[in-house]
């Protein structure tokens, strides 16, 4: 179960952004044995007509190891 959101941060749609909240209870993995939420957040702008920059966060329960945390980047 989650939620996502996305939408334009200027009217004229050259940058947008994307978010979300999912539920990392898995409860038939043993890895994945807590009520932690994974959230993510995408932004991405139009350089030009042919080319677009995107950046990426999420953060996400490793079970008992703890919390992770990734991010990326793409053109």
């Amino acid at each position: 179960m989650g939620l996502s959101i996305y939408g334009k941060i200027v009217p004229n749609g050259k940058m947008r952004y994307y978010a979300g909240a999912y539920n990392g209870n898995n409860k038939n993995q043993k890895t994945d044995d807590n009520n932690t939420k994974n959230t993510y957040l995408r932004l991405e702008s139009d350089l030009n007509k042919n080319l677009t920059f995107g950046a990426n966060t999420s953060r996400g329960s490793y079970g008992k190891s703890g919390i992770g945390y990734a991010y990326g980047a793409d053109l």
